[in-house]
This record gives C-alpha cells, structure tokens and sequence, in this order.
C-alpha cells in the first residue's frame, strides 16, 4: 500500500508524480493516522490520478 504522512502531501508541488500501487478503477482504502476514514475508486480527472469517494466509514473527529 502506498503510504504518505500529511506533511508530505502538503509538501507536494503542482505536477508531482505519487506512484500508486492500484489501477484505475481499482478500490482504495484512505487512511488518517491508521484510521480508515473513507473507501473509493482509483480515477483519472483531467488526466490525473485522483480518488472517487464512495464510502465514509468516519470522520476525523469522531472517537
């Protein structure tokens, strides 16, 4: 599974490149802090990656 901390993502510049290890239209699980928060489809938008959100198991600030 591709994993990357919030730091690093804000990091991201327009035009980097994060190499996934799912194909489109394949699922994906999004995680924060190892919490599973919501579950989609790996997609292509305008020609880049992007995910499809279809379920939401929670939300960040419920415990």
């Amino acid at each position: 599974a591709r994993r990357m901390l919030l730091r690093e993502i804000l990091e991201l510049d327009a035009g980097a490149v994060v190499q996934l290890d799912r194909e489109v239209q394949e699922p994906a699980d999004l995680l924060l802090d190892g919490k599973l928060i919501a579950r989609g489809d790996v997609v292509i938008v305008d020609g880049n990656y992007g995910l499809r959100v279809t379920e939401v198991v929670s939300t960040p600030l419920s415990r």
